[in-house]
């Protein structure tokens, strides 16, 4: 059977005709951990519709395993939110958990999601969520019980509340365990505050 478990806020939800259920609170889905409200479990496709996803937090391996030999995750410290999507926790027909199906459970996420960096241990707080973020562009993520976010990338747009142009690029973790990237600079540099000067620096991260 696959790694999914749900964990209902204030341990209450609302169940309907066929073991449908209505909630908000927490669901683990293999290393993914996502947090949020109108989620709804359809027995028939086995897959849970996540309406509003406030947040969803990567775990990636750490090399270390624990007493019982089983590998130990840290969280990734950049969430993404302000999803809504899809998770398939299984084949709808192996929901006894017979077979092994290696790509489930799965997420397809159907919109954009944001990373923000508004921490007071990145700078005091000095990227405010609502003009400095990072877009994701709608993904999809399979085999989640043995995915490595540390190996894996997420395209999208870096809006910077007007230091840079906005920027194409793909966010991966980083040795920090944050979500970020590393380009090399175009000719002539970054304009910075549209042209007040120019940022050069053969790499930037």
């Amino acid at each position: 059977s696959q790694f999914v478990k749900m964990f209902p806020m204030n341990k209450s939800l609302t169940v309907g005709q066929n073991r449908f259920m209505n909630f908000g609170g927490t669901v683990f889905g293999g290393n993914t951990d996502f947090y949020g409200q109108n989620f709804e479990f359809s027995y028939d496709s086995f897959a849970i519709v996540m309406r509003h996803i406030d947040s969803m937090v990567l775990f990636t391996p750490t090399g270390d395993v624990d007493a019982n030999g089983d590998p130990l995750t840290a969280a990734v410290q950049t969430s993404i939110a302000g999803l809504n999507g899809t998770l398939y926790i299984d084949n709808p027909y192996n929901k006894s958990g017979r077979e092994d199906f290696g790509v489930f459970p799965y997420f397809v996420s159907e919109s954009n999601g944001f990373a923000h960096y508004q921490k007071g241990s990145i700078h005091k707080n000095a990227y405010d969520s609502t003009v400095f973020y990072f877009e994701v562009d709608a993904f999809e993520v399979d085999s989640m019980e043995t995915l490595d976010p540390g190996i894996m990338g997420f395209s999208g747009t870096l809006v910077s509340g007007g230091i840079f142009p906005d920027i194409r690029q793909e966010v991966r973790v980083m040795d920090d365990l944050s979500l970020g990237f590393e380009t090399e600079t175009p000719p002539g540099g970054y304009p910075i505050y549209g042209e007040s000067g120019r940022y050069k620096i053969g790499r930037a991260h």
